[in-house]
């Protein structure tokens, strides 16, 4: 089954591979005929210069902001609503979402948080917790290192659920943690729906 073309898509992300990704959405007549509407959350990843440059031919329309809410009828997004920096919102008619984040591996402004770091890119974690140097700040997934690191996403679910594990603790310190299964829990099978 053919998905039929998007008429207007929301390319989201602040690195080039968002910006590439929303022209591959389009075609070359779809953006002689006007701009493609793009909204980026642009950390330090060098990115905006090379949005204000397109916005400024006016091959895009750029917008800095976060998505706040979706929009939609039958499963099919029509708007999204973005809140700019200054607070203020406003509404992105479109027919679909292409979100682009943490696609690479750029730290930008956590460098400078004091965190321990190898080869100025990587964070070392403890593997009991996946706790960093600094107490109460996580690191899971590719951008984490230990000995013997696999950089599969089996990898980040295990690191996942260690680290949910000691950030309980922080966040409700004293209070049991209670592990339970989907597969057995009767109350976990409730709040999902499927029991």
């Amino acid at each position: 089954m053919d998905t039929p073309r998007p008429e207007a898509s929301l390319t989201l992300g602040g690195e080039g591979v968002a910006l590439r990704a929303g022209f591959r959405a389009t075609t070359a007549e779809e953006l002689a005929g006007g701009p493609l509407e793009v909204e980026a959350f642009v950390d330090n990843t060098g990115a905006a210069p090379l949005y204000l440059a397109l916005a400024g031919e006016g091959k895009i329309d750029f917008v800095l902001g976060q998505v706040s809410a979706l929009e939609g009828k039958g499963g099919q997004i029509t708007k999204a609503i973005v809140k700019r920096n200054d607070n203020s919102e406003f509404h992105i008619a479109c027919d679909a979402l292409l979100p682009f984040f943490g696609l690479t591996m750029k730290l930008g402004p956590v460098a400078n948080w004091g965190i321990e770091l190898k080869d100025g890119e990587l964070i070392p974690v403890d593997t009991a917790s996946f706790e960093t140097s600094v107490p109460g700040i996580f690191a899971i997934g590719d951008i984490n290192w230990y000995p013997g690191k696999l950089k599969l996403i089996l990898s980040g679910f295990h690191e996942g659920a260690l680290m949910a594990q000691k950030a309980h603790h922080y966040c409700f310190p004293g209070k049991r943690l209670v592990f339970q299964y989907t597969t057995s829990s009767s109350s976990l099978q409730k709040k999902l729906g499927v029991a």
